[in-house]
């Protein structure tokens, strides 16, 4: 049975895959795609987790409201590779890193009213 070949961001290798995967564990690809124009997509590779201090920074920059910081600290600490036009477009750049901000927490939580 033929194996598919996963489509990967540029300059980004199967060899860097596995080696950031002993590494750092679970990574994603990251796919933006521009809305006016749906045949411009950019795509990176992301490890899953942050180190504490710099998901306090995330936090911070959420409880102040500032989402696009929130989002671009996010990708910026979770960036591996991939198409640096995401970094240079700050539409693209806030995209990948809300996909990035999804997976900030472990745990589900819940609230009912009293």
């Amino acid at each position: 049975m033929a194996t598919k070949k996963r489509a990967l961001p540029s300059g980004v290798t199967e060899e860097m895959i596995k080696a950031w995967k002993e590494e750092h564990g679970d990574l994603k690809i990251i796919k933006v795609r521009d809305a006016d124009d749906p045949t411009i997509e950019y795509s990176c590779v992301t490890k899953r987790y942050i180190a504490s201090a710099i998901f306090s920074k995330v936090m911070r920059a959420l409880g102040s409201s500032d989402l696009a910081k929130a989002a671009s600290l996010a990708l910026q600490n979770t960036w591996l590779g991939g198409d640096e036009q995401i970094k240079k477009d700050h539409r693209a750049e806030f995209s990948a890193g809300s996909e990035v901000m999804k997976d900030l927490s472990k745990f589900e939580g819940e609230s009912e009213n009293l």
